[in-house]
Parts: C-alpha cells; structure tokens; sequence
C-alpha cells in the first residue's frame, strides 16, 4: 500500500450583497497550515446584471485581486483540480473574502465560496 504523502481540505464562506444594503460586504475566515491551490465559487439567486467581483486580503492587502465573481465559477474541466480557480498562497491565517459592487443592484445577490487547502504529510 502506498504511503500517504498529502491531503486536501476545504473551507467555505458564504456573502451576501442586498440590494438594499451596502455595495460591500466581507468575511473574515481563518485557513490552516498548508496552501490553498483553488478556489471556486457557486452563486445562488438570480445572476446580477451588474458588475459584482470578488477578492481576497490579508490585512487589508490584496492576495487575490478583484475581478468579477464569474470567473471563479467551477468549470467542467477534467481532474477537480483542474475545475477550480488556480488561486495559490499560504494559509494559517486569517483572510478577509470580500464581494462588492460599484452600481446599486436589482436583487440579492448570495455566493459561497471555497478554498482548496493541500495539507502535506510529510
């Protein structure tokens, strides 16, 4: 039998933009020791028509800049690593994931989003 050498873990958050409410909303989320290597993001409610990104900040800097939330979406590429966003940086700290708009949006706007954690064992 071989010898296990990594494993993979998943953290999630989920955000919320109101279309009564701020343009802005983040979460704080702690990751632990290992290194994310994707993300992907799952949308609920009815797509905004508006522009909505999402980044990613440690201390207030960016470690994932922002771009629009679609390109996070999982695709249907071969391996499931392979479907995510190849996001790359370390962990065993606290990021902030942040989802805004610039314009005023029509209707909630509700998003979960996950990091891929590879955690080795050697």
């Amino acid at each position: 039998m071989e010898k296990l050498t990594h494993v993979y873990d998943e953290r999630t958050v989920d955000l919320k933009l109101s279309a009564a409410g701020a343009s802005t909303v983040q979460k704080d989320m702690q990751l632990p020791d290992g290194a994310v290597i994707g993300m992907a993001l799952v949308w609920r409610g009815t797509k905004p028509t508006e522009s909505v990104k999402l980044r990613v900040l440690d201390a207030g800097s960016e470690i994932i800049r922002g771009k629009n939330y679609q390109f996070y979406e999982k695709t249907a590429a071969g391996k499931y690593t392979d479907s995510l966003y190849p996001a790359t940086f370390q962990c065993n700290r606290t990021i902030t994931v942040e989802l805004y708009s610039t314009a005023a949006l029509a209707a909630d706007f509700s998003v979960e989003v996950m990091f891929l954690i590879y955690k080795s064992l050697e």
